[in-house]
């Protein structure tokens, strides 16, 4: 029996889904050679669909009360919940800003291994037995670790799904297509600022754009109301998988997204980007 790992992370509205695609990346590498379980709170039959292809078992954990990542304060977290499943011989894997000290503690309390998937480096990592950080420019001084725990930085260590690393084939460059995409939930709708501004282009014969049904109803059925006044120009995408979002990709030659895992899926294509900044927690890469 291959050795178990359990990927815990939850995905919603309020703190969007990019820790889930994160985990989704590492099972993807891992799934021939390890066990996966998926610990998730409440997820919905999408995200649910979305996980299952990936790893061998969902764990339906009760629901989180999250507020907006902005908003958390920095001794915030949420309870252990794991207590039920761990034996002691698995490998733990958190991806989270409500993943804390007491948290962790509870986890290695049961013996297993703990690695922490971080992007904001305000989190204290004592008790984890590693760190994987893709964001560049990082080093050891910028974490709260103790002299066991290991770092893994930088983007040698970056987890995009697998279909983000297939060879990028010849584009036609005279084709002015603008690829848009603020993940899997834009509370701020920039999205849609985006596209307003994007029909107003002379010079645009495009817009794709890719966004999730975790997207709000209002912001969602103003992207459909610009389609239907734009229907030569505007194309919507929405629940997308990865390989169909490196197809779209392919088609465009520019890009408007948010700094975060998607803007490092555009650096994988090999895609010019203009970035916006939509979180706190993507201003290392930002100025990077």
């Amino acid at each position: 029996m291959n050795p178990k790992i359990v990927l815990r992370a939850d995905g919603n509205s309020t703190i969007g889904l990019g820790h889930v695609y994160r985990l989704l990346a590492l099972a993807d590498i891992l799934k021939d050679d390890f066990e996966i379980v998926f610990a998730i709170s409440c997820p919905d039959e999408f995200l649910k669909s979305v996980i299952e292809k990936y790893v061998h078992t969902i764990i339906e954990l009760p629901a989180v009360q999250y507020k907006l990542p902005a908003l958390k304060k920095p001794e915030e977290e949420i309870p252990f919940d794991l207590s039920d499943y761990l034996k002691g011989n698995e490998i733990v894997v958190t991806d989270g800003y409500w993943f804390g000290e007491q948290y962790q503690k509870a986890v290695k309390g049961t013996g297993t291994k703990l690695v922490c998937i971080d992007d904001l480096t305000t989190i204290d990592y004592k008790h984890a037995d590693a760190v994987i950080n893709h964001s560049p420019g990082l080093s050891t001084q910028d974490f709260v670790i103790s002299k066991q725990t290991k770092l893994y930085l930088d983007l040698d260590y970056l987890l995009l799904r697998k279909d983000f690393f297939e060879p990028v084939p010849e584009k036609n460059f005279s084709v002015k297509n603008i690829y848009v995409s603020f993940g899997g939930f834009d509370y701020y709708g920039i999205t849609n600022t985006v596209v307003k501004y994007c029909l107003g282009l002379d010079n645009i014969d495009k817009i794709h754009v890719v966004y999730t049904h975790h997207f709000r109803r209002e912001k969602t059925e103003e992207l459909i109301a610009l389609q239907e006044k734009n229907i030569e120009k505007l194309v919507l995408h929405i629940g997308l998988n990865a390989s169909e979002i490196v197809l779209i990709i392919y088609q465009c030659n520019y890009a408007i997204a948010s700094s975060s895992t998607v803007s490092l899926e555009l650096i994988a294509r090999q895609i010019k980007q203009f970035l916006i900044l939509t979180a706190d927690n993507q201003l290392k890469a930002f100025s990077e």
